[in-house]
Formats: structure tokens, sequence, C-alpha cells
């Protein structure tokens, strides 16, 4: 009696595990829910892919620094898979260089709209103070940011000193513009340039930064009134300025 008891007991027990796995079988597997931007994906052209891209890509860098910006990070960011952001980016790197392109392109144009009426060069310059304050006021992400030139990339590195490089000879251009010989508009284009952009990316994003920008109008217009006493030229946006922000805007349609 107490073997049959036994018998039972195995074959119930038995039945109720091949019950169990049947059931594991047949029912719906139950997957990790999908985070918020991944449901919201949808597909849109590429042009405005990439803007999606790279919106996300500088609000990564604002977050976290340049460091947390990978590809895994971006596509997460979007809800796009990976594929899809390789078919706008290599890797990280140029996803980085792309954001100091776009910021130097609406510097650059920002710049010029606002200062394009000036009729003497100190005039320009004040306007530019003011244009550089509200863009990087609005930007956040500074080229800093990204990069001061000397980072563990290389390619990064090189894209950052190329557009400075531009940032110099713009001012230095506009002084040439003004009768200033090549030897002294160089260092005095460097001197300011370096005025405008260390304030711009230190102070731009503080709430009181009328001060700092009214400041920086006073000492620039000293620095420029040593140099050019007279000025006698209307200034205008250097042309190898122009030439390399119509190239920057030209590769964001391809």
């Amino acid at each position: 009696m107490n073997q049959f008891k036994r018998v039972m007991a195995r074959l119930t027990f038995r039945m109720v595990q091949c019950l169990m796995s049947d059931i594991a079988v047949h029912s719906p597997r139950k997957t990790a829910p999908q985070s918020e931007a991944r449901k919201r994906a949808k597909a849109m052209p590429r042009s405005e892919r990439r803007k999606q891209l790279l919106a996300a890509a500088r609000k990564i860098v604002a977050k976290g620094g340049v460091t947390a910006l990978t590809m895994t990070a971006l596509s997460e960011a979007t809800g796009v898979s990976k594929p899809v952001v390789y078919e706008h980016f290599d890797n990280w790197e140029t996803v980085a260089i792309a954001l100091l392109d776009d910021y130097f392109e609406a510097a650059v144009e920002a710049v010029d709209t606002a200062a394009r009426g000036a009729q003497t060069l100190g005039e320009y310059l004040q306007l530019a103070v003011d244009a550089e304050f509200d863009f990087q006021s609005e930007h956040q992400l500074s080229p800093w940011g990204i990069t001061n030139g000397y980072s563990a990339s290389e390619r990064l590195n090189q894209a950052y000193r190329n557009l400075q490089k531009i940032t110099l000879e713009t001012f230095e251009d506009l002084l040439v513009q003004q009768g200033v010989e090549p030897d002294v508009a160089k260092p005095a284009g460097f001197v300011l340039a370096g005025m405008l952009n260390n304030a711009v990316y230190e102070f731009a994003s503080r709430p009181d930064n009328h001060f700092v920008r009214e400041t920086v109008k006073m000492m620039m217009s000293g620095a420029l009134a040593a140099v050019v006493p007279l000025q006698t030229v209307r200034p205008a946006t250097p042309e190898r300025t122009l030439e390399t922000y119509r190239r920057l805007k030209e590769q964001r349609k391809d």
C-alpha cells in the first residue's frame, strides 16, 4: 500500500512538471519594455535625421562631456537603431567634428547677419559681441565643451585647430581691411579674438552676462583704438571666413 502511494505521488509530480513545461512553452514571452525614445522613433528625411542626431549629441556632450558621446548613447537618445546612426556618422569622432562644424557655421551666420550693416570696425565688433553672446546663450555647448585642442583624439583636435585658425584669421583680416600692417594685424587679431571668445565661453550662459559683454566692448574698443586710430573703411566679414561657412553649409546638404 505504501509503495502504491509512492508510485502515485511520483506520477502526480511528473504530470505537474509536464503541465508547467507546456505552459511555459506556449505562453507569450515577456520582453523588456522599449524605451520611450525607441517607441517614438519614426522615419524622417535624411537631413532631418542628421539634425536630430546632432541635437541629441549636443545634449549628451553638454551633460556628460565628450567621453559620454558613443554611438550606443546616440542610438538610445534618439530611439533609432545603431545601423541608422552609422548611416550618418562613421564613429563618435565624426559626430563630435560635426558638432564643431555646426557651431562654427551657425556662429559665423549669426555675427555676419548682425554686423552686416556696420559702418565702422568699432561698430562691427560691438555688434559681433552681442551676436556671439546671444548665440552662445542659446546654443549652450561651446567648442571647449567638445575639445580644447588637447583631447585624446588627434583627429578632433585638428578639426578644432582648423576652425580656430579661421577665427583668428577673421580678426586679422578685419584689421588688414583698415590698413593695418599684417605683422601688426596678426597679433592684434589674436588678442581681440581671445578677448571675445574667452569671455563668451566663460560668461555667456550666466544670467548677468550684460555687464560682461559691455566690459568686453569697452576693452575691445580700447585695443582697437591702439592699432586703428582712424576707421575709414567699412568692414565686411572676410571672404575666406564666408567661404569656409559656405563649404560647411554645402556639406550639410550631402
